[in-house]
């Protein structure tokens, strides 16, 4: 591995991106989640819990754009958004009733 690439990787990766939590269930009925960085195409991770699969996400954040830099590959740009949301399942926001049951802000 050529350490000025990594070292460049570790630094456009550190940027904001758009990072999006998204809950899930499996198909045994466990949550997982899954985190994507929007502009950064086929950048997603997952982990049972949100600060897992965000926590996964910066590694596979830096993983693609370091391959991005070796291949000579033009790294995207972040949009400069700043946030990050949850969506739940219905049956959890009906508990909570000030809640949007669409989109949650974390």
């Amino acid at each position: 591995m050529n350490q000025g690439i990594h070292n460049e990787a570790v630094r456009l990766a550190g940027r904001r991106y758009t990072e999006v939590v998204i809950r899930e269930t499996t198909t045994l009925g466990n949550p997982i989640y899954i985190a994507r960085a929007l502009e950064l195409k086929f950048c997603t991770a997952q982990g049972s819990t949100s600060a897992e699969a965000l926590a996964e996400l910066q590694m596979a954040k830096l993983d693609l754009i370091e391959s991005l830099l070796e291949d000579g590959i033009p790294i995207p740009e972040p949009i400069g958004f700043s946030f990050k949301y949850t969506v739940m399942p219905i049956l959890e926001i009906d508990q909570q009733p000030d809640v949007d049951p669409h989109l949650v802000l974390v």
